[in-house]
C-alpha cells in the first residue's frame, strides 16, 4: 500500500493549521498503542503545543487591548511605545492565526475574558477605579486585528462591535 498520499495529507494539515494538527495527532496517538512508547504522555505533550499557542494568542491580545485602553483613556500620557506595543502584539496574534486558523474561533470565544483582564490591568496601571473603564470593548476583535489601525482619543468611545 502506498503511504505517499496519506503522508502528503498529514503534512498539509501540519502546514495549514498547526494547532488542529497537534490535536488530531494527539487523538491518533491515543488510539494506537504499540508496545514501547508512552503514547498517552506523547499525546499529552502534542496537545500542550496547541495549548501554548492558545496561551500565546491570548497574551498578545491582552497586550493589544491594554494599550488601546491606555491610549484612549489616558491621552495626556499617550506614548509611542503603547502604539508600538499594539503593532507588535497584533502582528504576533495575526501570525499565530495564519499558522493555526483554528485559533480564530478560539480567540473570538475568549475575547470577552481577554478584554476583562486587560480592562482590570489598564485601570490599575492608570490608577483609576475599574468602574471608570468601559465594561465592554469599544472595538471589535476584527478592528483590533486590522493592520495599521491605531486608537485615538477622539474615537475612544466609538462602538464598532
Amino acid at each position: 500500500m502506498d503511504q505517499a498520499p496519506v503522508t502528503a495529507t498529514l503534512s498539509a494539515a501540519y502546514d495549514d493549521d498547526f494547532l488542529l494538527w497537534t490535536q488530531e495527532q494527539a487523538a491518533s496517538l491515543r488510539h494506537a498503542r504499540p508496545n514501547g512508547f508512552d503514547w498517552e504522555n506523547i499525546a499529552e505533550e502534542l496537545e500542550s503545543l496547541g495549548r501554548a499557542d492558545r496561551r500565546e494568542i491570548k497574551t498578545n491580545m491582552r497586550a493589544v487591548v491594554l494599550h488601546v485602553l491606555k491610549c484612549a483613556h489616558q491621552p495626556e500620557k499617550h506614548k509611542g511605545q503603547w502604539e508600538s506595543s499594539i503593532i507588535e502584539h497584533r502582528r504576533r496574534a495575526v501570525d499565530l492565526q495564519m499558522e493555526s486558523p483554528s485559533l480564530k474561533p478560539f480567540l473570538a470565544a475568549e475575547f470577552s475574558a481577554i478584554y476583562d483582564t486587560a480592562r482590570e490591568r489598564a485601570a490599575a496601571e492608570m490608577g483609576k477605579p475599574i468602574d471608570t473603564m468601559p465594561r465592554h470593548s469599544a472595538y471589535s476583535l476584527e478592528t483590533l486585528l486590522t493592520p495599521g489601525w491605531l486608537p485615538g482619543p477622539a474615537n475612544a468611545e466609538d462602538d464598532d462591535t
